[in-house]
């Protein structure tokens, strides 16, 4: 099958929301209160849909203090009515599908405008772009190498433009990222993990790998990098060398946000100074199989560029978040590609959110699958 777009399924369901609340007595209520609903909240504004929204808070977390403009989910369950509409404003498509389910005699207009939201903003998965660079998303297709890669491009590229989300949920969602069964069969002596966060994912892959040699971990913010020490000791975890710095396409200090949790990273409003480095200048043993992961915020294919040495050289197995940015898809697998040539990978697309994020591409050396 082609890569094509679909119709925008969150135009459609704006309109039916202004045609809901074009009712005098039409009420606005957004479940949720976080950053993610106030950004839906923007969005609807930015579409003309101008009442203030009554927001709604699960009972376990609503407090009396709220204020007028805040209900408990049970009081909404309560007041909905025929000529109300209810945006689900927490980032978790799979809790939707079962409110959705739940509630489904109650809340007669409940609805899910979902986006790729990065560090707490909707990235803009412009339409217009897309079909502007169509040609190029189309090479990357052309270079995966099964049926559910291309399924997966294909439906992910449609629920971050169009907001249809339901083949990608249903028929590509997978759980394990990065060490799972693309990667199972892979020689992997050394870990390099970028984005190491609180070394979750380095307990993965000692779980894949446990005959590893050596751990290499870049996590710049020192919360994390303290939640990695700790579970060093906890797990008795062997052979760790953590830098507290990001990896990047050259050695410079850049400013960050520090967050202290996964989405924290490179920002020129960031109120941290960073060092970031080249993973080509790390001294790595030419006998040894190397895995290189990146989940960095943004910045993977800066860092790439970083690792274009180490990649000729030593053709390592690597997993890349491509979703932080509409041009992932299009730059950083060709960039790889590029930097080998044909029949050095496969390469392979795998989704494993509950939301917009967690999609990644896979680059296997030829003949370890």
């Amino acid at each position: 099958m082609k890569l094509q777009l679909v119709n925008d399924l969150r135009e459609t369901k704006v309109k039916e929301i202004k045609d809901i609340l074009s009712d005098p007595s039409g009420r606005l209520f957004i479940w949720g209160k976080g950053v993610y609903a106030r950004v839906l909240a923007g969005y609807l504004g930015d579409k003309g849909i101008t009442k203030e929204p009554v927001w709604v808070v699960d009972d376990a977390y609503y407090k009396e203090t709220e204020g007028d403009d805040t209900i408990s989910l049970s009081r909404l369950l309560k007041i909905c009515g025929e000529k109300d509409a209810v945006v689900y404003g927490i980032y978790d498509y799979a809790a939707f599908r079962i409110m959705k389910e739940k509630y489904s005699g109650i809340l007669k207009h409940f609805y899910d405008l979902h986006f790729v939201v990065v560090n707490d903003r909707i990235v803009d998965w412009n339409r217009d772009y897309v079909e502007e660079h169509l040609s190029l998303y189309r090479k990357t297709y052309e270079l995966l190498g099964d049926e559910l890669s291309r399924i997966t491009m294909r439906s992910y590229i449609n629920a971050a433009v169009a907001g249809s989300f339901d083949e990608l949920y249903d028929e590509c969602h997978e759980d394990a990222a990065y060490f799972n069964e693309l990667t199972e069969g892979t020689k992997a002596g050394i870990l390099i993990d970028c984005g190491a966060y609180d070394g979750d994912s380095i307990h993965d892959f000692i779980s894949v790998f446990p005959a590893y040699d050596s751990i290499i971990a870049f996590e710049p913010d020192k919360k994390n990098v303290a939640k990695i020490h700790e579970r060093e000791k906890r797990e008795g975890i062997k052979s760790l060398t953590v830098y507290d710095k990001g990896v990047y396409s050259e050695t410079k200090t850049l400013f960050f946000e520090e967050e202290g949790k996964s989405s924290s990273h490179l920002s020129e409003l960031g109120t941290s100074r960073i060092d970031v480095m080249k993973i080509d200048d790390l001294d790595l043993p030419a006998d040894k199989n190397l895995f290189i992961k990146m989940d960095i915020e943004g910045s993977e294919l800066n860092a790439l560029k970083g690792a274009a040495e180490t990649i000729k050289k030593y053709h390592p197995c690597l997993s890349i978040c491509v979703y932080h940015k509409q041009e992932d898809l299009i730059e950083i697998p060709p960039f790889i590609n590029s930097l080998v040539g044909g029949g050095v990978y496969e390469y392979y697309l795998r989704y494993h959110g509950t939301d917009l994020a967690e999609l990644v591409f896979y680059a296997i050396p030829g003949g370890e699958r």
